[in-house]
Protein backbone atom coordinates (compact mmCIF):
# COMPACT_ATOMS: atom_id res chain seq x y z
CA UNK A 1 0.00 0.00 0.00
CA UNK A 2 2.63 2.82 0.71
CA UNK A 3 4.64 1.78 -2.12
CA UNK A 4 1.63 2.53 -4.19
CA UNK A 5 1.04 6.03 -2.02
CA UNK A 6 4.50 6.44 -2.39
CA UNK A 7 4.94 5.97 -6.12
CA UNK A 8 1.48 8.15 -7.39
CA UNK A 9 3.04 11.26 -5.07
CA UNK A 10 6.03 10.97 -6.98
CA UNK A 11 4.13 11.46 -9.81
CA UNK A 12 4.97 7.49 -11.12
CA UNK A 13 2.47 5.93 -13.42
CA UNK A 14 -0.08 2.92 -10.91
CA UNK A 15 -1.96 0.84 -12.67
CA UNK A 16 -4.21 0.59 -9.89
CA UNK A 17 -4.94 4.62 -9.96
CA UNK A 18 -8.23 5.94 -11.60
CA UNK A 19 -7.28 9.28 -12.09
CA UNK A 20 -9.19 10.04 -8.50
CA UNK A 21 -7.31 12.13 -6.16
CA UNK A 22 -10.38 10.74 -3.48
CA UNK A 23 -9.21 7.43 -4.63
CA UNK A 24 -8.96 4.24 -1.51
CA UNK A 25 -5.21 3.11 -1.60
CA UNK A 26 -6.47 0.55 0.98
CA UNK A 27 -5.93 -2.83 -0.21
CA UNK A 28 -9.24 -4.02 0.93
CA UNK A 29 -12.35 -3.38 -0.75
CA UNK A 30 -13.55 -0.49 -1.69
CA UNK A 31 -17.01 -1.02 -2.65
CA UNK A 32 -19.21 -1.43 -5.26
CA UNK A 33 -16.59 -0.56 -7.85
CA UNK A 34 -14.86 -3.74 -6.81
CA UNK A 35 -18.00 -5.63 -7.40
CA UNK A 36 -18.57 -5.82 -3.60
CA UNK A 37 -22.12 -4.63 -2.56
CA UNK A 38 -23.05 -1.50 -0.80
CA UNK A 39 -23.39 -2.22 3.21
CA UNK A 40 -21.56 -5.29 3.07
CA UNK A 41 -18.22 -5.86 5.02
CA UNK A 42 -16.53 -3.45 2.38
CA UNK A 43 -18.00 -0.73 3.50
CA UNK A 44 -16.42 -1.39 6.87
CA UNK A 45 -12.77 -0.78 8.01
CA UNK A 46 -10.98 -3.68 7.31
CA UNK A 47 -9.76 -4.12 11.04
CA UNK A 48 -13.39 -3.69 12.44
CA UNK A 49 -14.86 -6.86 9.72
CA UNK A 50 -11.82 -8.97 10.45
CA UNK A 51 -12.65 -9.24 14.23
CA UNK A 52 -16.03 -8.83 13.82
CA UNK A 53 -16.31 -5.56 16.04
CA UNK A 54 -18.15 -2.93 13.45
CA UNK A 55 -21.18 -1.86 15.55
CA UNK A 56 -24.15 -0.03 13.37
CA UNK A 57 -26.47 1.50 15.98
CA UNK A 58 -30.30 0.52 15.64
CA UNK A 59 -32.79 3.29 15.84
CA UNK A 60 -34.04 2.30 18.75
CA UNK A 61 -30.72 2.67 20.55
CA UNK A 62 -30.66 6.27 20.04
CA UNK A 63 -34.64 6.90 20.16
CA UNK A 64 -35.27 7.24 23.81
CA UNK A 65 -38.45 4.10 24.96
CA UNK A 66 -41.48 7.02 24.35
CA UNK A 67 -44.18 4.17 25.70
CA UNK A 68 -41.71 4.48 28.90
CA UNK A 69 -41.08 7.82 29.33
CA UNK A 70 -44.54 8.40 28.66
CA UNK A 71 -45.82 6.39 32.19
CA UNK A 72 -42.99 7.98 34.36
CA UNK A 73 -44.86 10.17 36.92
CA UNK A 74 -43.96 13.96 37.19
CA UNK A 75 -41.66 13.46 40.37
CA UNK A 76 -40.15 10.67 38.74
CA UNK A 77 -39.57 12.08 35.01
CA UNK A 78 -38.68 15.30 36.37
CA UNK A 79 -36.05 13.51 39.08
CA UNK A 80 -34.29 11.63 36.05
CA UNK A 81 -34.26 14.86 33.74
CA UNK A 82 -32.34 16.76 36.16
CA UNK A 83 -29.84 13.87 37.06
CA UNK A 84 -29.76 13.58 32.69
CA UNK A 85 -29.16 17.73 33.00
CA UNK A 86 -26.33 17.01 35.54
CA UNK A 87 -24.45 14.11 33.85
CA UNK A 88 -24.46 16.29 30.59
CA UNK A 89 -23.29 19.46 32.26
CA UNK A 90 -20.33 17.32 34.10
CA UNK A 91 -19.06 16.47 30.84
CA UNK A 92 -16.55 13.87 29.88
CA UNK A 93 -19.19 11.49 28.32
CA UNK A 94 -18.33 9.66 24.70
CA UNK A 95 -20.33 11.42 22.04
CA UNK A 96 -22.80 8.75 21.63
CA UNK A 97 -23.91 8.35 25.28
CA UNK A 98 -24.19 12.22 25.48
CA UNK A 99 -26.44 12.26 22.24
CA UNK A 100 -28.83 9.43 24.04
CA UNK A 101 -28.64 11.19 26.81
CA UNK A 102 -29.54 14.70 25.47
CA UNK A 103 -32.46 12.78 23.23
CA UNK A 104 -33.53 11.39 26.70
CA UNK A 105 -33.60 14.64 28.10
CA UNK A 106 -35.67 15.69 25.58
CA UNK A 107 -37.89 13.34 25.74
CA UNK A 108 -38.38 13.84 29.56
CA UNK A 109 -38.75 17.37 29.31
CA UNK A 110 -41.81 17.30 26.46
CA UNK A 111 -43.44 14.66 29.15
CA UNK A 112 -43.15 16.79 31.64
CA UNK A 113 -44.35 19.86 29.79
CA UNK A 114 -47.28 17.67 28.70
CA UNK A 115 -47.94 16.79 32.28
CA UNK A 116 -47.62 20.35 33.59
CA UNK A 117 -49.88 20.92 30.74
CA UNK A 118 -52.86 18.62 31.24
CA UNK A 119 -52.58 19.39 35.42
CA UNK A 120 -53.08 23.29 34.52
CA UNK A 121 -56.64 22.64 32.23
CA UNK A 122 -57.71 20.44 35.72
CA UNK A 123 -56.85 23.03 37.98
CA UNK A 124 -60.35 24.55 38.95
CA UNK A 125 -61.63 26.71 41.87
CA UNK A 126 -64.58 25.63 44.00
CA UNK A 127 -66.69 28.74 44.52
CA UNK A 128 -69.31 28.74 46.99
CA UNK A 129 -72.84 30.63 45.91
CA UNK A 130 -75.67 31.63 47.79
CA UNK A 131 -77.25 28.91 49.08
CA UNK A 132 -74.55 26.87 50.11
CA UNK A 133 -73.88 25.53 46.67
CA UNK A 134 -71.06 25.02 44.98
CA UNK A 135 -69.53 26.06 41.50
CA UNK A 136 -66.08 25.25 39.81
CA UNK A 137 -64.79 27.52 37.60
CA UNK A 138 -61.78 27.41 35.85
CA UNK A 139 -58.54 28.92 37.16
CA UNK A 140 -56.13 31.28 35.02
CA UNK A 141 -53.02 31.27 36.66
CA UNK A 142 -51.88 34.08 33.79
CA UNK A 143 -54.19 36.95 35.02
CA UNK A 144 -55.26 35.59 38.57
CA UNK A 145 -58.96 35.66 37.63
CA UNK A 146 -61.49 32.58 37.20
CA UNK A 147 -62.76 31.89 33.68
Amino acid sequence: MTDRLDASLSGAPDADFDGNPDADFDDGPAGAADGVPAGSAGDIPRGLADRGEARVASPRATVPDVAEVASLAFDQALAELQSVVQRLETGGLPLEESIAMYERGVALHEHCARLLTDAELRVQRLVEQAGGALRALDFDPDDGTEG
